[in-house]
């Protein structure tokens, strides 16, 4: 999952940096459940990391409005959020096609050869009764 991106001699110790080197994580409801204290610490991992990106990525585009290619609409970051309240089938349906992007992509593992770097986060959940965020 990480991998050692640098080394240098500080005060004469090895310092070592080191950097992602996992394309994609799926976290199973059983691992979940089973270390959920490190679960947190893990999703605001990705989440700042998500967050750090698209914004960046963000104010790149804002940057180069002008002069970004018509042709490469895919460069525009786009986020989306929603709380609304929609039918158990519509519900079933809405993850069964995330599920499906998730697995296609899963399923893409080569990489493309003028391929270009894609950042995705996608996550779906029913708040529980006892979300404050539930409505």
């Amino acid at each position: 999952m990480i991998r050692v991106a640098s080394t240098r001699m500080v005060s004469g110790i090895l310092e070592q940096r080191y950097q992602a080197s996992q394309q994609d994580l799926i976290l199973g409801r059983g691992f979940l459940q089973e270390h959920a204290d490190e679960s947190m610490g893990v999703m605001q991992t990705l989440l700042d990391r998500f967050r750090d990106g698209f914004f960046a990525a963000f104010m790149a585009d804002r940057d180069s409005a002008d002069d970004a290619p018509a042709a490469e609409p895919y460069r525009k970051p786009m986020l989306f959020l929603s709380d609304l309240k929609i039918s158990p089938a519509k519900a079933a349906e809405l993850r069964d096609k995330l599920e499906e992007i998730m697995k296609d992509l899963n399923d893409e593992k080569a990489e493309h050869p003028d391929g270009i770097p894609v950042n995705l986060l996608i996550g779906c959940f029913v708040p529980g009764e006892s979300d404050p965020a539930g409505r």
